[in-house]
Parts: C-alpha cells; structure tokens; sequence
C-alpha cells in the first residue's frame, strides 16, 4: 500500500546525457559566432547633440541644427563599447565675439573624434560643411494667433459668435531679420465635425523652427455653436438723391435671413440698410426701376434675400 508523501512527491525529469551534450555544442557555436561577428568592421549612424551659446541680445542669423548625423566606422566590439560608455553625446561651442565666423566641418569631425570613447572608431562623415556664427540682434515681437481650422455643424447649426482664441497673441522671439515679415502665428490644424454645442479645445501652436522662441506653445479656442433659424423683416427703403418731384413705391422692402436663436429678437429692421441710387436717373431715358441694394447687415446674418429688388418712381405734376 502506496503512503500518502509517496503520492505527492513530484516526478524528476532528467535530460539524458545525448541531449546535455547538444545543449553545450550550442552554446559554443554561438558564442563562437558572436565572437566572428563582434571582430568584423560596420559602418554605422549616431546622432551628436548639438548646443551654441550667444551672448544675450544676440541670436544667430541662420539657426543651427539641433543634432548632427555622424558616420562611425569601427569593430563590433568598438561600437558596443562606445554604446555602453556613453550612448549620445554632445558638442557645446561658446560664442563669446565675432572673430570666429562659422564653425568648420574639419574642427566637427575632431571634436566629436576626442568624444568617442574608443580610440578604433573613425569619423567618416557629419552631415554639414560648416555651422555659420554671423551673430545678430535678438527681438521680440507679439503677434496675433492664426487658428487653422476646419469646422462642419449639425444641421441647423452654425456659430454663435467667431473663435475665441485664449491667448489671442503670443510673443516670438529670435533674430530681426527672421521676425521682420512674421505678422502672425499659425495652430496646428482643428478639424470638428457634425457640432452641435459650445466646445473648448487646447490646440497646439505650429512649432517654430531653430533660432526661434514662442511665449506660448498652445491656446485654448472657445467655439459656441447654437441653433439658427429664418426671420422676415420689412425694412425702410432708403433713396439717394431723391429730388421733390418724384415719388417712389414701395416705401418697405419683405427682407428674409438666417439669424441664431439667441440674436433672433434683437434682430431688427433697423440693422439693415436697402439702398436706391437716383444720381444717374432721368426720365428722359424711359425707365422709372432703379436697382436696390444691400448697403449694411449685421455680420451674424447670412442667406439673406428681399423683394421686390427694384424700386418704380412716377414724376409728380
């Protein structure tokens, strides 16, 4: 009879002796392989940060880059090495006068060449010639914010009100001839669809290009949609020189427009201006019509139609 410690004890697995063996052969093939591989020569690309300090006041004329490509050729041993030392590195040049007018690509490759922890590795090739220093006067300059948008509503829908951007400008900074012809700064795009209801979005400002600083990175756009529907008015015609003898018909105008329902009672025929022009009107020429036309409307209306679009006149004897 089997005892209970004999029930639950766990079976030991052995591997036999053929598959231990193949194990190990394994092991060392790829460790000679690695060996093979680490000892051959590779071309590679690493990216150096790059820094240039100028004085206050001053900015660089052209903008250098940010971080050079550099080409490295070493031993796989060389490169692993490099890696586990430092795996970026970084070029810092301090601009303390204008004698020193560009940074050359033969001092670059030295630089980074004392950079590199191994001395096998080489510096094949940087992808600049030189890094111009012509220094110039730093300025700022506050500008309005662009908002770049597209926005579809619901049906029957539109906007209450224009775009409120917060903050509405921002303040760019850089070298005067970069900022002499910037009069504004655009966002990223804002695409909406189908609205329906107020919204608040953050959008993020167009990232500006080396050499160039904003006092903000993003705005927050305020955009009121609400319902809109049609209103008829009758608006006073107003006649341009109208001399006593003659009379006109009609004196009111049916107007029709698209207003939001929050504007819809405060819409009123005053708002509008319906023009006729008599100053080329003759009798003599046989017509009594003169054109009508929209002279002023408020800016929340849109879609708007009246009739008739014509004025009569008759001479008074």
């Amino acid at each position: 009879m089997l005892r209970l410690p004999q029930i639950l004890k766990r079976p030991q697995i052995k591997l036999s002796e053929d598959r231990a063996i193949l194990l190990v052969c394994i092991g060392i093939a790829l460790a000679f392989w690695l060996l093979v591989k680490l000892s051959q020569t590779y071309k590679v690309i690493r990216e150096v940060d790059l820094s240039l300090r100028v004085p206050n006041g001053k900015a660089l004329a052209a903008p250098a880059p940010a971080a050079l490509k550099v080409e490295l050729e070493g031993s796989g041993w060389q490169l692993m090495f490099e890696y586990l030392m430092n795996a970026r590195h970084n070029l810092v040049y301090e601009i303390k006068n204008q004698r020193e007018t560009a940074i050359s690509r033969i001092r670059l490759e030295e630089d980074i060449q004392r950079k590199l922890a191994s001395d096998g590795l080489k510096v094949l090739d940087i992808n600049i010639d030189n890094i111009s220093l012509q220094l110039e006067d730093k300025v700022t300059k506050k500008v309005p914010v662009a908002l770049l948008s597209r926005l579809t509503f619901a049906p029957e829908h539109e906007l209450q009100r224009e775009v409120l951007l917060s903050p509405d400008s921002v303040t760019v900074s850089g070298p005067a001839s970069q900022l002499q012809l910037l009069f504004s700064w655009p966002t990223d795009s804002l695409v909406l669809y189908q609205l329906n209801d107020r919204i608040q979005r953050a959008i993020a400002l167009r990232k500006p290009p080396a050499g160039i600083e904003l006092s903000h990175h993003e705005v927050l756009a305020d955009i009121a949609v609400e319902q809109f529907t049609e209103k008829w008015l009758f608006v006073p015609l107003t006649v341009a020189h109208l001399s006593d003898s003659l009379k006109f018909f009609p004196d009111k105008v049916k107007l029709t427009c698209v207003v939001g329902l929050s504007r819809y009672n405060d819409l009123q025929p005053g708002d509008f201006t319906l023009l006729a022009d008599l100053h080329d009107f003759s009798p003599a020429k046989g017509s009594n019509t003169a054109p009508i036309v929209l002279a002023r409307q408020p800016y929340y209306v849109r879609n708007v139609y009246y009739t008739p679009q014509s004025v009569e006149f008759y001479i008074l004897k």
